[in-house]
């Protein structure tokens, strides 16, 4: 383990640190994790203090949390960052160890609610490119403003190696692979970009 505890102005007075450069490149915040949704409580009090202070803020989750936390932190969040790993339930509880019914339904309810979203699919050939049709036909009526197709890569496999979880046997799509699975989407009436 690394890193240290701080508490909530710490927290926030190192972020104001970075104002001026926020407001010269129009950036802001992102609230990533792990997943920053299961510390809601004090994400929400960051959140109130960035809109305060004028910040753009995001929220990098995977969803698959209470709806509630959702509704507390919408006012507060500019933009969501959402994973989508399958459409398939139980092809997404073989690769994370859960389903996707929750993550699912908080993403059409925020979409309902004009939150503004950038879907984000990591691209693993073997692990879920088999299941990127019904990926297509699901995100086909939620709102988003973008699909980011990621291509899985194999840059933390030592460090998995060394935690003792053994190899992946998944390969890396090539950049063929990618190019076309993007023009499916866009084919398909979705907003898509390749992330090489």
């Amino acid at each position: 383990m690394s890193g240290r505890t701080i508490d909530s102005e710490e927290l926030f007075s190192l972020i104001m640190e970075d104002a001026p450069y926020f407001k010269n490149s129009k950036g802001g915040v992102t609230f990533s994790g792990g997943e920053c949704m299961l510390q809601h409580d004090l994400l929400l009090e960051m959140l109130m203090k960035c809109k305060g202070a004028g910040i753009h803020t995001a929220v990098d989750t995977a969803g698959d949390v209470p709806y509630e936390w959702f509704e507390k932190i919408l006012p507060y969040t500019d933009l969501f960052l959402w994973d989508v790993k399958a459409a398939n339930s139980e092809l997404h509880r073989q690769l994370t160890g859960d389903g996707n019914e929750t993550i699912i339904e908080n993403l059409k309810k925020l979409s309902d609610k004009n939150a503004r979203i950038i879907v984000r699919i990591p691209c693993i050939p073997g692990g879920n490119m088999q299941d990127m049709d019904g990926v297509i036909e699901l995100l086909k009526d939620i709102k988003v403003e973008v699909v980011e197709l990621l291509a899985y890569h194999k840059l933390g496999e030592s460090k998995k190696e060394a935690l003792g979880f053994g190899k992946t046997e998944f390969t890396v799509p090539t950049k063929a692979e990618m190019t076309a699975l993007c023009e499916k989407f866009v084919e398909n009436g979705i907003n898509a970009v390749y992330k090489g």
